[in-house]
């Protein structure tokens, strides 16, 4: 409606010179809204990366606090593990050296290669949560 209305008043000026003012005018006028709507846009895009930059620092924020949950329930729980893990390798090691039958002695051996398998899995779950937390605690 507004470009209707400048065009009805360009085309009724009689001199030319004026008409061609007009128009630059009218040009003009088109790029300076042109302008004005992509700053209104710029700001409301800025505004929404400013909300989802909180959003993801809140999330950021979530995933750190239960990350070090976990680390730190690996940790204890590695370390509920380590002391049964050492009595059970003494009583293998004690009956070990013991007279016995093949079978039992295969047995036993076989617990044992179990036992120290449980063992390394629960030393690398320390050494991971060890690397873990003081790796978090650097970038702090």
């Amino acid at each position: 409606m507004h470009d209707g209305v400048e065009h009805v008043l360009i085309s009724h000026v009689n001199d030319e010179e004026v008409r061609k003012h007009l128009q630059v005018i009218d040009e003009h006028l088109h790029v300076l809204i042109s302008e004005q709507k992509n700053l209104e846009y710029q700001k409301e895009l800025e505004k929404e990366v400013e909300e989802k930059t909180a959003e993801l620092e809140d999330a950021y924020k979530l995933l750190r606090e239960e990350f070090s949950r976990r680390v730190k329930f690996m940790r204890e729980t590695s370390h509920e593990f380590i002391n049964p893990l050492s009595i059970i390798k003494g009583y293998l090691t004690l009956l070990l050296m013991h007279e016995l039958s093949e079978e039992h002695r295969r047995r036993l051996l076989n617990i044992s290669e179990n036992v120290e398998k449980i063992s390394q899995l629960v030393q690398d779950a320390l050494e991971v949560s060890y690397y873990t937390n003081n790796e978090g605690r650097d970038k702090k």
